[in-house]
């Protein structure tokens, strides 16, 4: 039997839309998506009334990387940047500020790097789950550590790199941006930056952009191709339905392979943020400090 869903205007519910994808995304418990489950009461065993604090987005952050440019004795992600601040602080942060939209977090990490899901645990405090995942080697660069989180992806995903401080203008939320593309039936979105120098772009991930609709994805585009992008991305979301393609693309990408995006036959949509800054070297650090200096532990 069909499960019946009762859309109570009171309590708060999902659009319709949402409904609909996290039931395509295959994730069921009980005969109802598992997403729709968690912080749901049950009426009989085929109908469910969801309530608001239901959440769809998992949070995952990848942490598998080396830190070679910071030569730190320790996971650069464990840095401390301020008082009781360290850089991943900035990403967990995103979540908990989101736990409306926020089901659960997840770091990816090389081993010998425990620590920065101990750590992670502890910041979050109980307030959103953690689940932990080594860094599958069979893929490349940080499109493979966020693949490896692949079987806790979410209904929908969004992925923060764990050495950067992302702003958006007053009064809005990360979480809140990616789940109203979401819910309007995005597959894929990113959260950019306007750029169009060809000598910056060739450093980042490079988009072009169509009013809010992505045409265009280059990971660190050659200038000498001529190509022109009009921004980059400092964080990117994804379905659950459509992770695995999209990972595979962007490795791909990474690999110097030749991509179009519009092969994935994807809803791509973007929003665009205030600010993105990479805090992955010491300058780096010290400019966004306003100092030349930077503390260690």
């Amino acid at each position: 039997m069909v499960p019946t869903l009762l859309l109570s205007m009171s309590r708060g519910v999902y659009t319709l839309a949402t409904v609909a994808r996290i039931a395509a995304s295959g994730l069921f418990c009980k005969g109802v998506p598992i997403d729709l489950c968690r912080g749901a009461w049950w009426s009989s065993p085929t109908r469910v009334a969801l309530r608001k604090d239901s959440s769809v987005i998992t949070t995952i952050l990848p942490c598998a990387g080396k830190g070679t440019r910071l030569g730190l004795p320790y996971p650069k992600e464990l840095h401390r940047i301020a008082k009781d601040q360290s850089l991943i602080d900035f990403s967990l942060a995103h979540a908990l500020n989101a736990q409306d939209h926020v089901d659960k977090v997840v770091t990816v990490v090389a081993p010998g790097k425990e620590n920065v899901g101990d750590y992670a645990e502890s910041r979050l405090n109980g307030s959103l789950r953690l689940e932990r995942v080594y860094f599958n080697e069979a893929y490349v660069e940080w499109p493979g550590s966020i693949k490896s989180a692949e079987m806790h992806f979410g209904a929908f995903n969004v992925a923060l790199l764990p050495d950067s401080v992302l702003r958006l203008p007053k009064g809005e939320r990360l979480m809140q941006r990616y789940q109203s593309l979401f819910d309007d039936g995005a597959d894929l979105v990113f959260a950019y930056v306007p750029q169009t120098d060809p000598q910056v772009l060739k450093a980042l991930g490079a988009l072009q952009i169509n009013d809010s609709t992505v045409t265009g994805f280059c990971d660190k585009p050659d200038p000498a191709d001529g190509n022109s992008y009009d921004g980059f991305w400092a964080s990117f979301g994804f379905s659950r339905a459509a992770g695995a393609k999209v990972l595979d693309f962007m490795m791909r990408s990474v690999a110097r392979q030749t991509v179009d995006i519009n092969e994935l036959s994807l809803d791509v949509r973007g929003f665009e943020i205030e600010s993105y800054t990479e805090l992955g070297t010491w300058p780096s650090m010290a400019r966004f400090l306003g100092s030349d200096r930077v503390l260690g532990d």
